[in-house]
C-alpha cells in the first residue's frame, strides 16, 4: 500500500514536540497558578541564574561590580577581613592597645601598674632593691634605704641608686661614702639638680667649701629656683669668708621659699657675726617660726638673746636646742655660762 507522507510528520515532528514542552513549562511556572517570586523555588532559580552569570562574566566586570548593601546585622566584607570581628569580643581585662602593638589578633592581658609584666625591671633583684630604697628614703628612713641597698653598695646602682645611697649615708654622717656615691650619681646624671645640691652639702661636711661652691653653682645653672642649692652656695661662701655674697645667696633662698628655715638661719647668723643683733633677732625668729626648724637655729637665737641681755629667753632657746639635738656641741655650755645670771635674778 502506497502511503503519502503527511506534512506534519517526519522532520517537523521533533520541533513541534519541543515547542509544546516550552509552552507547558511557561504555563506551569509563569502562569497565575505557578510559583511566585516570593516562593523558595523562585529564589533557588534566581540564585542558580546569578551563579551561572558570575561564572560566564569577564573578570574585569566581576571585580568592579558594586556589592549590594548588606541587611542590618549581616556580616560585611570588611568585618570578614577583620579577625577581631569574627572572634568573640575579648573580656574587659584584655588590652586592645597592647594587641595592636604586638600584632596579636586577640591582644594580651592588660598589665596592671606595679605588676611584674609592666615593671619588668623589678624582676632584677638589684632594681627591686633600688625601688624599695627610694620608697624608704621618701619617708626619710635612711637606715631602711641603706638596708635594702647593702648587698649592692659596691656595684653600679645607676643615677637613682647612687643618689639614694649618697643621701642616706650623708644623713647618718658617713660623709666619705656619701661623697663617693653622689659623685657617681652626678656622672650618671649630669642634669640632676638635686644630685649636685646634695653633693655640695656633702663637700661642706667634708670641709671642702671650694668643691661645694662649684657643685652648688652647677645646680643653679640647671635651675635658678632650686632653693637648696642657694643654701649650699651661701654656706660655701660663708666658709670662704665672702659674707656679702653669702647673705645674697640666703636672701635668694627665702625669696623662693619664705618658710626656708636654713635661709633665715643663714641670714641671722651673718648678722650675728656682724654683731647686728636686732637684724639677727628678726631673721632668727622667722627661722624658728617656720615648720621643722633645725636645732642650731634655736642655739643661734639663744646667742642673740644673750647678747641683748635676755638671759631667760636665751636659756629657753638653748634648752629647746638640746631637746632637738641632745649632742649639740655648744648649747649645754651656753646654759652653764648663763646659769649664774639666772640664779642672781632669781634671788631678787
Amino acid at each position: 500500500m502506497n502511503r503519502r507522507k503527511q506534512p506534519g510528520g517526519g522532520f517537523w515532528q521533533a520541533p513541534a514536540c519541543v515547542l509544546g514542552a516550552l509552552v507547558v513549562t511557561y504555563l506551569v511556572f509563569a502562569g497565575p497558578w505557578g510559583c511566585s517570586p516570593e516562593d523558595s523555588s523562585w529564589e533557588t532559580a534566581q540564585a542558580s541564574a546569578q551563579r551561572s552569570e558570575a561564572t560566564t562574566e569577564p573578570m574585569s566586570t566581576a571585580t568592579t561590580r558594586e556589592a549590594p548593601a548588606a541587611p542590618a546585622g549581616a556580616e560585611t566584607d570588611s568585618e570578614a577581613s577583620n579577625p577581631r570581628a569574627i572572634f568573640p569580643a575579648p573580656p574587659p581585662e584584655w588590652n586592645d592597645r597592647e594587641a595592636s602593638r604586638t600584632g596579636s589578633a586577640m591582644g594580651e592581658p592588660a598589665r596592671q601598674p606595679g605588676s611584674e609584666m609592666e615593671d619588668s625591671d623589678l624582676a632584677d633583684p638589684r632594681a627591686a632593691a633600688i625601688a624599695a630604697a627610694k620608697t624608704a628614703w621618701a619617708r626619710n628612713d635612711a637606715i631602711g634605704a641603706l638596708d635594702r641597698l647593702d648587698p649592692w653598695l659596691g656595684e653600679d646602682l645607676g643615677a637613682d641608686g647612687h643618689f639614694v645611697a649618697g643621701s642616706a649615708l650623708l644623713a647618718i654622717e658617713e660623709t666619705a661614702a656619701a661623697r663617693d656615691h653622689l659623685e657617681r650619681a652626678a656622672l650618671a646624671d649630669p642634669g640632676g639638680v638635686a644630685v649636685w645640691s646634695t653633693l655640695a652639702r656633702a663637700h661642706l661636711k667634708a670641709q671642702a667649701p671650694q668643691l661645694a661652691y662649684r657643685a652648688a653653682h652647677r645646680a643653679l645653672r640647671l635651675d635658678r629656683k632650686h632653693d637648696p642649692a642657694w643654701i649650699a652656695l651661701g654656706l660655701a661662701l660663708l666658709d670662704l669668708h665672702r659674707g656679702d655674697e653669702a647673705l645674697g645667696a640666703f636672701e635668694s633662698a627665702v625669696a623662693i621659699d619664705p618658710q626656708n628655715t636654713e635661709g633665715w638661719n643663714g641670714i641671722g647668723l651673718i648678722w650675728l657675726l656682724r654683731e647686728e643683733f636686732v637684724q639677727a633677732r628678726a631673721a632668727l625668729e622667722m627661722a624658728i617660726a617656720a615648720p621643722s626648724c633645725p636645732a642650731h637655729a634655736h642655739n643661734n637665737l639663744g646667742l642673740v638673746y644673750e647678747r641683748l641681755g635676755f638671759a631667760e629667753w636665751a636659756d629657753r632657746e638653748y634648752a629647746r636646742c638640746l631637746e632637738l639635738d641632745p649632742e649639740h656641741p655648744t648649747a649645754a655650755l651656753s646654759r652653764q655660762r648663763i646659769a649664774p645670771f639666772l640664779a642672781i635674778r632669781a634671788t631678787r
